[in-house]
């Protein structure tokens, strides 16, 4: 998938976590097929994420600058994720998540303190938008608007590759996430939980779960979809859910980040402007 944008120094196409590449001796052709789409568009440049199926990561790093691509200014999405195999069985998964969880999952196992649901319905999506409307209300950020969500679930979910997992205390939904499956790999893309809902542990009972569910879907591997360093201060923005994350094991992934590849001159423009705009905001 590519989108169309549009700034003040010009237009480009940007692929999110994308092209999916089986080795980085792909690079080449698709970006040549790429550009031909990019041009026929107007775009100035393309903007783009890629990811290898096979092969190593510093491989594909020669590939970029030898196709032409430049490091772009920022990463535009997470450059490290954590990537679970969910393919053992539920036992011997939860012997490696951390001991804290580990004890909250057991417990509710027991006494059903929460209950949980899995929806494919396009509507219920609205459920994890209210929820996300108080996370940013209490926090003071804002998300996408309503609409991306919704576009999405209409789209997604009827075709199974979109699913809300919602946890309830009672009849209350009290936590949201969103999953997105592609092939073998699931996606732990959004979530939201009420303030309420922290002391029952409400978001990591429901990724658990939400796990056992993408199990049955005979996905393979869960992508926790973006974190922070290991070794980042607490200070980092990314610090409190990327420690949550870190309870559920796994592995650290390293992506490419985000690259452009020049079409037009407006790209020097382009990167001129992004330059002055960090001096003025550092002075």
């Amino acid at each position: 998938m590519a989108l169309l944008k549009r700034n003040r120094l010009g237009s480009y196409l940007f692929a999110p976590y994308g092209p999916i590449l089986d080795s980085p001796e792909a690079l080449a052709d698709c970006l040549t097929q790429l550009a031909s789409q990019a041009r026929s568009l107007g775009a100035d440049w393309i903007k783009f994420e890629p990811i290898i199926l096979k092969g190593n990561l510093s491989d594909l790093l020669k590939e970029l600058p030898a196709a032409g691509a430049v490091k772009a200014g920022r990463n535009l999405e997470p450059a490290l994720t954590r990537i679970l195999d969910i393919s053992p069985t539920p036992d011997e998964l939860l012997a490696t998540i951390s001991q804290s969880t580990r004890s909250m999952i057991r417990k509710n196992q027991r006494e059903n303190i929460l209950t949980f649901k899995t929806s494919t319905n396009p509507d219920d999506i609205k459920i994890f938008i209210s929820m996300l409307d108080v996370v940013a209300n209490r926090r003071g950020i804002g998300f996408f608007p309503p609409s991306y969500f919704i576009d999405q679930a209409k789209l997604l979910m009827p075709a199974k590759m979109m699913f809300l997992e919602l946890a309830y205390s009672g009849r209350q939904p009290v936590a949201a996430a969103v999953m997105h499956d592609y092939g073998p790999i699931g996606s732990y893309t959004y979530a939201a939980s009420l303030p309420a809902a922290r002391k029952q542990s409400a978001s990591a009972l429901l990724l658990w779960q939400a796990i056992l569910n993408a199990q049955t879907r005979g996905i393979k591997q869960m992508d926790l979809y973006g974190i922070a360093p290991d070794d980042a201060p607490p200070s980092h923005p990314w610090y409190g859910f990327s420690t949550y994350k870190r309870k559920f094991g796994g592995q650290v992934v390293e992506l490419a980040g985000t690259w452009d590849l020049p079409l037009t001159k407006r790209y020097r423009l382009y990167r001129t402007g992004q330059r002055l705009n960090s001096i003025l905001k550092h002075r």
